[in-house]
C-alpha cells in the first residue's frame, strides 16, 4: 500500500519544463530562428501571440513561410543571448503561473478587456495578463 501512495505522489509532483536551445542563424542583415515552432509547441502557446510579443520588443519579425514550420525572420542582427533573454521574459510573463510557478498553463484571448487571460491547470487560478 505504501508503494501505491508513493506512486500517486510521484504523479502529483510538477513536471519540469525543458525547452530546446534556440537554433539561430545570422546573415548579413537578418536573423533566422529555425526551431521556434517546436519551442512554442513545448510551452503550448499560439505562434501569433509570440510574434506579436517579439514585434513589441524588437520589431520587424515575420514567419519565413505561411506554414510557420520554417521559423522566424528578424530584421537585423541579434545575438543568441538576446533572443534567449526575450524567450525567458516571455516565459515569465505569459507561461509561468504567478501564484504556484507552474508551467502547466493555457492562455486565451479575453474580449472584455482586449487582452489575454492565463489559466493554471495546477492551482486552478486565472488572471488577466
Amino acid at each position: 500500500m505504501l508503494d501505491n501512495i508513493y506512486d500517486q505522489l510521484g504523479e502529483a509532483t510538477s513536471k519540469k519544463l525543458v525547452l530546446p536551445n534556440p537554433v539561430i542563424e545570422t546573415s548579413t542583415t537578418n536573423t533566422y530562428w529555425k526551431n521556434i515552432k517546436k519551442i512554442l509547441q513545448t510551452i503550448n502557446r499560439p505562434p501569433d501571440h509570440f510574434v506579436d510579443y517579439l514585434n513589441k520588443e524588437i520589431g520587424n519579425v515575420n514567419w519565413m513561410s505561411s506554414s510557420k514550420s520554417d521559423g522566424l525572420v528578424m530584421i537585423g542582427k541579434y545575438k543568441k543571448q538576446k533572443i534567449s533573454k526575450l524567450l525567458c521574459n516571455y516565459m515569465n510573463q505569459y507561461v509561468i503561473c504567478n501564484i504556484c510557478s507552474s508551467s502547466d498553463t493555457t492562455i486565451s484571448k479575453n474580449k472584455n478587456i482586449k487582452g489575454y487571460r492565463l489559466y493554471c491547470k495546477k492551482c486552478v487560478s486565472q488572471y488577466n495578463i
